[in-house]
């Protein structure tokens, strides 16, 4: 979560006023040494 302010600055100059729902998860650790963890929702067509 320390740099939560510069994700979300980058976030919001890359999606514009209307950014996709996002979820954001603070974590101790996660594995491999990832700095982020992304989760995705999709919608699709019929």
């Amino acid at each position: 979560m320390s740099t939560f302010k510069e994700m979300n600055n980058a976030y919001a100059e890359f999606f514009g006023a209307e950014p996709p729902t996002r979820i954001t998860v603070g974590g101790a650790k996660f594995p491999l040494g990832a700095a982020v963890e992304n989760e995705c929702i999709a919608r699709v067509a019929n």
